[in-house]
């Protein structure tokens, strides 16, 4: 049995007074993501092309993924570098990411001992700002 077949023999479950009729949506769009659907234009369109638009649409769609994911992954990177790089801009935050931000530098300086606050010593004096604070 071919999925094809397969496909044909269980579409009356999800149409109307089927018992899969509220997933009719799912069905018909797996069905018509693998196979042609079976009404198609019989006559010249304005635009004559194979692709239908809801190929066309996961297309897009599969181009916008990387973008997007990347875009999240890059806001978070910028905010986290900035909040961690001045001590200031974090006296004033509270909640849920202060916890979790200092959990994770709590972690780093566990892990790297004394040598994380030689670092942030040297990027501080990097960028003029070693001082003693009172």
């Amino acid at each position: 049995m071919s999925l094809r077949s397969w496909l044909d023999s269980i579409e009356h479950h999800f149409e109307k007074g089927g018992r899969f009729e509220k997933w009719y949506a799912l069905y018909e769009a797996a069905d018509t993501f693998m196979y042609r659907p079976a009404s198609v234009t019989r006559t010249t369109a304005h635009v004559r092309d194979g692709l239908d638009l809801k190929r066309m649409m996961i297309i897009v769609w599969l181009c916008t993924f990387p973008a997007m994911f990347f875009g999240m992954w890059n806001v978070g990177y910028q905010a986290n570098t900035i909040l961690a790089a001045d001590a200031g801009l974090m006296a004033g935050q509270e909640g849920w990411r202060l916890a979790l931000i200092g959990a994770l530098h709590r972690q780093l300086r566990r892990r790297l001992g004394g040598g994380a606050r030689r670092h942030l010593r040297a990027r501080r004096a990097q960028r003029g700002g070693l001082h003693r604070r009172p």
